[in-house]
Order: structure tokens, then C-alpha cells, then sequence
């Protein structure tokens, strides 16, 4: 691999692409991480979440299998294939899915995050989870 023969350096569009995908592979475990969370917080077992978010990218196959779809939902990893497959887009094109795919992470996530907090809240209420004010 280090032989000069076979050593080429990225070209600019490869580098964006790879920097693209690594981003969304990052929102896409930050998404991960967040449903595990709220789960952990709910059932209080460790196991199940990591189960439940491990189970969530394959949101998109249910969705294909309720809906009889052919192309991905794009729920969650249908997002990221599908943005793999845009590889072959002109760049201005690529730079502006990239933008509606980062759109759409921000909202669930922050979606997410609602949904946490207000679970943080009931659970502190009714279950009396309070800290101690010493």
C-alpha cells in the first residue's frame, strides 16, 4: 500500500465525500445513543436499551416491509446508503443532499431530546428518583 505505484492522493470531491460520511455516521450513532438513553431511563435495564438501540437502524426494513417500497425509507440507515449511492451526483447537488440530510438529523435529534427531557421529568415526579439537597 505505501508503494508509490499504488499510492494516490484524494482528489477535493473525495476528501468532502469521506468528511460527509463520517459526519453522518457520527449523528447517526449521536441518534443511536439518544434512543438508548430514553429506553436505559424508562425500563432502568441496561441490556434491553442497548437492544432497542441497537435495533433502530432497521427501522427502515420494517418501513419496507409494512409499505412494500423498493428504495430505503430513509429513516435512519436508509439515509446513510442512500447517501453512499450518491457518490456520482455533480457536487453542488451532493453538497445540498448532504445539507437536507444534516437538516434531518439536527430535527430528530433535538425531537429526541424533547422526548427525553420530559421522560427526565416524569421519571424524577412519580417515582421519586429525587436527589437528596444535602
Amino acid at each position: 500500500m505505501l508503494s508509490s505505484k499504488y499510492l494516490k492522493a484524494l482528489s477535493y470531491r473525495e476528501f468532502i465525500f469521506i468528511l460527509e460520511f463520517l459526519f453522518i455516521a457520527l449523528l447517526l450513532l449521536v441518534v443511536y445513543g439518544t434512543v438508548y438513553l430514553i429506553v436505559l431511563a424508562i425500563i432502568k435495564r441496561a441490556i434491553t436499551a442497548y437492544i432497542v438501540g441497537i435495533l433502530v437502524p432497521f427501522i427502515d426494513f420494517v418501513f419496507i416491509y409494512i409499505f412494500k417500497t423498493v428504495n430505503f425509507s430513509g429513516i435512519t440507515l436508509g439515509m446513510l446508503i442512500n447517501f453512499l449511492m450518491s457518490y456520482s451526483l455533480s457536487l453542488k447537488k451532493h453538497l445540498f443532499l448532504f445539507g437536507i440530510y444534516l437538516s434531518y438529523f439536527l430535527l430528530l435529534f433535538t425531537f429526541l431530546n424533547i422526548i427525553m427531557t420530559n421522560t427526565l421529568k416524569k421519571i424524577d415526579i412519580y417515582r421519586g428518583d429525587k436527589k437528596s439537597e444535602n
